[in-house]
């Protein structure tokens, strides 16, 4: 059951004195903000079958957190983790040694006592989200007890390499030179690598871009996909640096190139409840394992 286990790490973390809860808070956010990026209105189950694990991985931490959370409204005294400690004591008690998310999901209805408490996971889960992606975990995290915020990409910026920020704009470029499905990018020490495609157009004997509209793909790529969703808006060429060339190349580009799935990430505001009752991440780690 992808998530149970990173969200025990943390809380085990915590129990520890290694994290504090705003470590926790914020890790929160940056993995909705990574399952927002990487889900792509395809629901788990389906990123499960084609081993799509970097998405589960990020996206499962959010919805254990928040279902725990629910329940510790509920349940006033509890502390966090009462919902699979629950849920493996029922498995004991049927003599089963294993569980699933079905199991997951069952104990969290029985605890909530409303048959209806599971939609919004099942929603992740079976459906996938097509469309509102970012006000649908903006309020998620509200409901668990989070203060979060839409934030243009401008202000999210992720340091961490493992980030999907800088494979995002690399998504964008790609769609907007390149006819079809078919595209092809991976990162160097300090650019984007564009494989030479012949469905491409700029890109078709291949490139590596270091900027977009002066900011560097990596360390300011929220920056550079907000300025490119604004060249976009405008109908204004976006600047490439290209490795090699001393000129920036200009790239058009239209709005089919955009995931219409979302259009802004999560930002935390403040912390607020009590520490004891919500559980993430260390700011020196990243709160999501690295991609497989």
């Amino acid at each position: 059951m992808e998530g149970t286990s990173e969200y025990f790490a943390f809380l085990a973390q915590k129990e520890r004195g290694l994290i504090q809860q705003q470590d926790i808070d914020q890790g929160m956010v940056q993995a909705a903000n990574e399952c927002i990026l990487l889900q792509k209105g395809r629901p788990l189950t389906i990123q499960q079958r084609h081993r799509n694990f970097r998405t589960l991985y990020t996206c499962g931490p959010v919805l254990v957190f928040f279902a725990d959370q629910m329940v510790l409204k509920k349940h006033a005294g509890e502390k966090p983790g009462f919902l699979f400690i629950e849920m493996m004591r029922r498995a004991r008690s049927r003599n089963s040694g294993t569980f699933s998310f079905y199991d997951f999901l069952e104990t969290y209805e029985s605890l909530m006592e409303d048959e209806l408490a599971p939609a919004r996971i099942e929603k992740v889960l079976h459906f996938g989200l097509a469309e509102g992606a970012d006000t649908f975990f903006l309020d998620m995290l509200r409901d668990a007890g989070l203060q979060v915020r839409l934030a243009d990409f401008s202000e999210v910026d992720v340091q961490d390499e493992r980030s999907s920020m800088w494979r995002h704009l690399g998504m964008i470029l790609a769609r907007c030179d390149c006819e079809g499905k078919r595209i092809s990018f991976s990162r160097t020490r300090e650019a984007i690598r564009f494989d030479p495609l012949e469905n491409c157009s700029l890109f078709r004997q291949g490139m590596q871009v270091g900027r977009v509209n002066g900011f560097d793909v990596f360390s300011q790529a929220g920056k550079a996909i907000h300025a490119v969703r604004q060249s976009i808006a405008t109908g204004s060429p976006i600047s490439l640096g290209v490795t090699g060339r001393d000129e920036d190349i200009d790239l058009k580009c239209e709005a089919r190139a955009l995931d219409p799935t979302y259009s802004r990430l999560l930002k935390l505001d403040a912390r607020q409840g009590n520490d004891s009752t919500r559980p993430f991440d260390n700011p020196r780690k990243s709160a999501y394992p690295p991609a497989h």
